[in-house]
């Protein structure tokens, strides 16, 4: 009886190492990784757009801002950088991917908006670059910060302010998850880039890519979400968000992603309620699609920023 009872610890103990370790990986951003907000992805695929996304960011960063924080939901400080471009123009809301930086996911975005007279609030998401926390939540917490931060763009620029949510990778499906929440009227359009459908999707295609089935995979991955990040990643998906918004969508992928598969945003247009626009960008990359067609990049989001805050 003892000897089974000290398996059974031991076997315990090793079942809360595995999910801690699983919690670190996905879930987890250290300090030191939230600081390493501007390298570059590495591998041979991005060392032809490399020069020109260096110049993007390099750009973006010389650009002036005011820094500036609010509170989220659960006592987070959340901070985010503030561009008045031009006064009582559209604020375009801006989130970036997994472990990665704002002024770099959003490079291209950056630019888009502030050569066509758009403000920009460039958003450090929790557990990111000068925001607190080092939970990440692959957007069912941070779908609550696009309230918060919409809150703080009609209190500082005025309650007739038009705002339009964009996002890249984990930051597209963030946006894409707040859109079933009770937004403010004010927001007019989701522009979302390299979106994945839901958190058990992406989790599972990233774990085949490891060698690992995704359906032994994910019962680990859950109870790690569970024990340590203290959330639950089933409670909400780009999917389902949009089944149930009536705000327009744009929706952009690059056919050669090999993170976030371009077959999740065609998944997600199926499904969308509202109006919805598909870009796909043959030979595009993860994430990268305004590198590799930057005149059709750039035309398809004017062309839907100025459709919605028209209409």
């Amino acid at each position: 009886m003892i000897i089974l009872m000290v398996i059974l610890i031991t076997l315990l103990i090793l079942l809360l190492l595995i999910e801690y370790g699983i919690y670190m990986m996905a879930f987890c951003n250290s300090d030191a990784a939230k600081n390493a907000r501007y390298k570059l992805p590495a591998g041979t695929q991005y060392d032809v757009i490399r020069d020109q996304m260096t110049a993007l960011v390099e750009a973006a960063v010389r650009v002036p801002c005011r820094d500036v924080t609010t509170e989220s939901f659960d006592g987070l400080k959340l901070f985010a950088r503030w561009y008045d471009i031009r006064p009582g123009a559209p604020v375009i809301l801006m989130f970036h991917g997994w472990k990665g930086g704002s002024l770099r996911d959003m490079a291209g975005a950056h630019k888009i908006a502030r050569e066509n007279g758009c403000n920009i609030l460039l958003v450090d998401e929790r557990a990111h670059g000068l925001s607190g926390g080092h939970q990440i939540t692959f957007g069912v917490k941070e779908r609550y910060d696009v309230l918060t931060w919409c809150d703080w763009i009609l209190d500082h620029c005025g309650r007739d302010t038009e705002i339009i949510l964009s996002g890249v990778s984990m930051g597209g499906a963030v946006v894409l998850m707040a859109s079933d929440l009770k937004l403010p009227e004010q927001v007019k359009g989701i522009i979302a880039d390299s979106a994945f459908a839901s958190p058990r999707s992406i989790i599972c295609k990233v774990a085949e890519d490891k060698g690992v089935s995704g359906k032994i995979a994910w019962p680990f991955v859950y109870m790690a979400a569970r024990l340590f990040a203290h959330f639950d990643p089933n409670a909400s998906s780009s999917l389902e968000a949009v089944k149930h918004t009536d705000i327009p969508v744009l929706l952009i992928h690059g056919t050669e992603d090999r993170f976030v598969p371009c077959e999740m945003s065609r998944e997600i247009c199926s499904c969308c309620r509202s109006e919805c626009r598909l870009e796909i960008f043959e030979g595009a990359m993860h994430g990268v699609s305004y590198c590799i067609d930057t005149e059709r990049y750039t035309k398809a989001v004017l062309d839907f920023v100025q459709h919605v805050t028209e209409s």
